[in-house]
């Protein structure tokens, strides 16, 4: 899966379906016929038939191919916070810390 890098749309970007984005620049008429904002975060993807089967999944659940998207849209990969076990962390955090009394001073 990709995107075209640079404005000349001569350099691939490969991305994994699976990976997190966040798109940025999505027109006026992509917001409305997805229900969705000028930027949102979306999970690359693939579609079942077709001939363009890279696609993008918005959090409301609507999938769009690459080809669909505006020109001029920016995708910045990230990841997700989850995903880096920092959910965990703050669990241990809360058994390190334990339970504090209040005392009169």
């Amino acid at each position: 899966m990709g995107f075209a890098a640079g404005t000349t749309c001569d350099t691939a970007a490969c991305v994994p379906a699976g990976a997190h984005l966040r798109l940025e620049g999505i027109d006026e008429a992509l917001q409305q016929t997805l229900g969705v904002g000028s930027s949102e975060e979306v999970v690359m993807t693939r579609l079942e038939g077709g001939l363009h089967k890279d696609a993008v999944r918005f959090t409301n659940g609507r999938e769009i191919s690459l080809q669909s998207l505006n020109p001029g849209l920016t995708a910045t990969m990230y990841v997700p916070l989850p995903d880096l076990g920092l959910d965990k962390l703050d669990k241990v955090e809360d058994e390190t810390i334990g339970t504090r009394e209040l005392i009169d001073a």
